[in-house]
């Protein structure tokens, strides 16, 4: 993990906005969020963790602490029984392809059976296009 001095957080936010922070990390695993946490609480330093900044705007003067970027990634899911699944994601991910891998095993479904009652689907990677074939 590497902690950065001084970096514009307006890179993290999508209006582009704000004063350096103190710190910055980025956050790829658990490790590497407990060595960050341990590494400020040695400095008494505030944390605050964040994603892509799509909702953050920040202040002219920065954040005074460690800010941490939340890059941990992972999706898998589980079955839990016949009809049930667990969906674990990490905290990282971007959300709409998140959607998009967790749907995809019911699109599939849903093309099986409406195949068979005159409709077809042209699927790419982010969509799927249905059309009446009757």
């Amino acid at each position: 993990m590497n902690i950065q001095e001084n970096v514009p957080l307006s890179a993290h936010s999508t209006m582009q906005l704000g004063g350096p922070a103190r710190y910055l990390a980025d956050i790829a695993s658990r490790n590497d969020l407990t060595e960050a946490l341990t590494w400020a609480a040695q400095k008494q330093l505030p944390v605050m963790m964040i994603g892509t900044g799509s909702n953050i705007i920040w202040g002219d003067k920065g954040f005074a602490g460690l800010v941490l970027v939340n890059k941990i990634t992972g999706f898998e899911i589980q079955d839990i029984d016949a009809s049930s699944k667990y969906l674990i994601v990490g905290g990282g991910e971007n959300w709409d392809s998140v959607v998009a891998r967790a749907v995809e095993p019911v699109r599939h479904r849903a093309l099986v059976a409406h195949s068979r009652h005159g409709w077809r689907c042209a699927c790419s990677e982010h969509r799927c296009l249905w059309r009446s074939t009757v």
